[in-house]
């Protein structure tokens, strides 16, 4: 089962990879030496977003005593991927690299502002939601943190969405413009948020007792 999951992850990203390089590198002709980092970084946004997408939707069966829920397993992947995606966007945060985020006077303008407040809210609920989850895992869970863990995430996941759609919407209105005509990953990682979220609301109600 673990090895399966693995799989899944591996499978996932490496499919956003191969989709990242062919829309940027081979038909935007992004330079290759953009690959590792700025390129990749694309993926792993997209990859991670997925995932912890995935883990509002997946079955969530009791854990065995080898491993934990496929819920929780993916949560954390996708939490990883995010977190390297932060780690690199810090390091290439740059007008040379998102001149769309920035004004002419070098600063941030309200496009790059919103998104990123929207980013780091989201970094900061799956943060803690890591370390009530960690806590609960040394003890009884209480109510209010089975709550937590049930409601909030897809929270989350939504403002990864928004995070995406600010970021990224004015590209989805042109594409006539969409390198080989393939959608940008901001609409793609906005879409898998949403639909995520969708499933989540089918598959629990909108009002699911404690």
């Amino acid at each position: 089962m673990v090895s399966r999951r693995y799989g899944v992850l591996a499978a996932v990203f490496l499919a956003f990879l191969a989709y990242a390089i062919v829309r940027y590198n081979v038909f935007k002709e992004v330079p290759w030496e953009h690959l590792p980092l700025y390129v990749t970084n694309k993926a792993l946004s997209w990859a991670g977003l997925a995932l912890l997408g995935l883990s509002l939707v997946v079955p969530r069966r009791p854990p065995t005593a080898s491993e934990a829920p496929a819920s929780v397993w993916y949560a954390v992947a996708g939490f990883c991927l995010v977190l390297l995606h932060v780690l690199i966007s810090l390091i290439l945060l740059t007008p040379h690299y998102y001149s769309k985020l920035f004004g002419d006077d070098g600063k941030l303008n309200l496009v790059g502002e919103t998104s990123l407040l929207a980013g780091a809210l989201a970094l900061a609920g799956l943060v803690a939601c890591q370390w009530i989850a960690s806590a609960m895992g040394r003890g009884s869970p209480s109510m209010a943190g089975r709550r937590v863990l049930r409601e909030i995430p897809p929270l989350l996941v939504l403002l990864g969405g928004l995070h995406c759609g600010i970021m990224g919407y004015a590209g989805w209105l042109t594409p006539g413009a969409w390198p080989g005509g393939l959608p940008p990953i901001t609409m793609l990682g906005a879409a898998a948020a949403a639909l995520a979220v969708l499933g989540w609301v089918v598959r629990t109600g909108v009002a699911a007792p404690d």
